[in-house]
């Protein structure tokens, strides 16, 4: 079956193709860049949350103990496996928080600095 697929566009104006997986999708523990999203009654997807990370399935279990991805309204993850090095994805990363500025990568931020 073939996964859906998005182009996310940065702030540079670069596009990243993401495939679209319901959020219960198990995920393996590869390198991937990600935005959980929640979709909007007309269609539209709202980042709740932009990232990246070295292994997919161990973040989004870490990140539903901290904060749960219901409690962003997430209904999805889309995603990609980036097995280049972790600054190409940092950088994509960046470039669509830049763009996007989604209201969960503040909560995490904030949260953080709280538990220092």
């Amino acid at each position: 079956m073939r996964v859906p697929s998005i182009s996310w566009v940065g702030a540079s104006g670069k596009q990243y193709t993401y495939y679209i997986y319901p959020i219960s999708k198990s995920f393996k523990e590869w390198p991937a860049n990600f935005i959980i999203s929640k979709e909007s009654r007309n269609g539209f997807w709202i980042p709740c949350l932009i990232g990246e990370t070295d292994n997919l399935k161990r973040y989004l279990r870490r990140i539903n103990n901290d904060i749960t991805l219901k409690q962003l309204g997430a209904t999805h993850i889309h995603c990609h496996v980036a097995f280049g090095n972790a600054a190409e994805r940092k950088t994509e990363t960046q470039d669509l928080l830049r763009q996007w500025s989604p209201f969960g990568n503040e909560l995490i931020k904030n949260a953080a600095h709280v538990m220092r």
